[in-house]
Order: C-alpha cells, then sequence, then structure tokens
C-alpha cells in the first residue's frame, strides 16, 4: 500500500547510464490504481478528481473510460467523474504517469508527487478555478 504524495523514481536503482541531472536513477514509468466507493446518495452531484501535481505525462482512467491526458508535472488539473462514475459500488481509478522525458535539469521525479483530492458538490456550483476578480488600475 501506498502513501500519496509518492515518487516511484526515488525507488528505483541508481544506474551510471541514467541522466546526472537526475542523480542517476532511471526515468520510466507507473500505474496508479485505487479502488473506491460512490454512495447512492451522490448520485446527481457534481463529482471531480482534482491532481495537484502528477509528474510527468498524465493519463487518466476511470472504470476502464480515459478521462484525459495531462502533459505537464507543474501544473494541478481535475476531471469531472460524470456519468462514468457508478453509485451504490466500486470505482476504479487508474492514472498513467510517464516520467521518461525530463522537463528540467534538477530532479523531478515521477507519480503522484502531490495530494489528489476527490471532491463532490450540488450540481450547481462554483467550478474549480471559475470564481476571480481582476483588479483595474486607474490614476496614479
Amino acid at each position: 500500500q501506498l502513501q500519496i504524495p509518492h515518487d516511484f523514481v526515488v525507488e528505483g536503482n541508481f544506474t551510471v547510464v541514467a541522466s546526472l541531472t537526475h542523480g542517476y536513477l532511471p526515468m520510466a514509468t507507473a500505474w496508479y490504481r485505487k479502488r473506491f466507493y460512490l454512495p447512492r446518495e451522490w448520485q446527481g452531484f457534481a463529482i471531480w478528481v482534482e491532481f495537484d501535481g502528477v509528474f510527468r505525462s498524465s493519463d487518466v482512467y476511470l472504470n476502464g473510460v480515459k478521462l484525459g491526458h495531462h502533459a505537464s508535472g507543474y501544473t494541478s488539473f481535475y476531471y469531472y467523474l460524470g456519468d462514468r462514475a457508478i453509485f451504490g459500488a466500486a470505482n476504479v481509478l487508474a492514472v498513467y504517469c510517464d516520467a521518461s522525458h525530463e522537463e528540467g535539469w534538477w530532479y523531478e521525479g515521477g507519480g503522484l508527487y502531490r495530494h489528489v483530492w476527490l471532491n463532490v458538490a450540488n450540481a450547481v456550483h462554483a467550478t474549480t478555478w471559475g470564481v476571480y476578480e481582476t483588479a483595474v488600475v486607474t490614476g496614479d
């Protein structure tokens, strides 16, 4: 059983053929899977899974259906579960992480290296990042 956040690269074996900038740890790929239950009472609510950070390129699936692809390890993202969720039964969330391509010259790691959240809200709600204020400066 893993504790999230998790870096699968740091658990690898050091080798001189791997990149110096990544501490001689080979950059690879990994799968994460989580089985979870959604109560029947949540049907009709907005439910989404939010990733604070997945390094690097990721594909996310719910019950075998692809929710989407995210290409950067440095930005958060989310997917609504919508009609892909099964209520009153087990669901399986699977995340494929491809850390084989470097984005920087420093150690970046790989995997679910930030928190993952399951969010539930009323069907009518302010979406994630949906409410903001823009300031306008006038005069001196």
